[in-house]
């Protein structure tokens, strides 16, 4: 299905950080197949795949990576009691293990064509539910993933990140800008960078030595 619906970026970014689980330090699992009973073998159980809509002057691509059923309770609701998350659920028809789709987004700018998560892929997919469906629902809505130049990666989850790579440890989508790729240019162009872990506040140089980099924090300015 493609529609062009127009979103704006404060709206979609709205929209995104809503819809992110916080999953850190609680173990992941995906239980059930929700199309066991009725799927014919070899078919497409998610109808096209694929999404577009515009937003401003960019044209964006929701593409499915699959879906599986997910124990609601303890991993979206740890701090409450099991008793708790049942009446929840049940007061919005939901069972005890909510379907969970996983989602991604292809956004084609003036530079780069974008691809922000890259599903479970082959290599760490769950036993069960329905993954990985990321190749074939970007070669469906006609992105082939060579097409892909830059990923992002919004945080270092399974079902977000193992999708980069091939059981044989190629990468997925070759011309897209990965982390070494990043650090050669910022080094060559001794461009600013700044470090999310590092001591504050975490501005420095990257600096090419032998085979791997070198951190050069800038002095602290008073």
């Amino acid at each position: 299905m493609e529609t062009t619906p127009t979103l704006t970026r404060r709206g979609l970014l709205g929209i995104g950080a809503t819809a992110i689980p916080v999953l850190t330090g609680l173990r992941f699992g995906i239980i059930g197949d929700p199309y066991a009973a009725d799927r014919p073998t070899g078919s497409q159980p998610h109808g096209s795949g694929y999404y577009r809509f515009s937003i401003g002057s960019m044209i964006a691509t929701v593409i499915s990576d699959g879906c599986g059923n997910v124990p609601f309770w303890p991993i979206f609701a740890a701090n409450q009691p099991a008793s708790t998350t049942e009446a929840f659920l049940k007061e919005n028809r939901l069972g005890q293990a909510p379907q969970l789709p996983n989602n991604l987004l292809v956004v084609d700018i003036a530079t780069d064509r974008v691809l922000v998560d890259t599903g479970f892929g082959d290599v760490l997919r769950p036993t069960s539910g329905q993954f990985p469906w990321m190749l074939q629902n970007l070669e469906r809505a006609g992105i082939p993933a060579e097409s892909i130049t830059m990923v992002i990666i919004t945080h270092i989850h399974l079902d977000h990140v193992a999708g980069i790579v091939t059981k044989s440890g190629e990468h997925v989508f070759p011309k897209g800008a990965t982390r070494k790729r990043i650090l050669g240019q910022v080094a060559a162009e001794r461009s600013l960078v700044m470090g999310y872990h590092f001591p504050f506040p975490g501005l420095g140089y990257e600096e090419i030595a032998g085979p791997a980099y070198r951190w050069n924090s800038v002095p602290w300015t008073w």
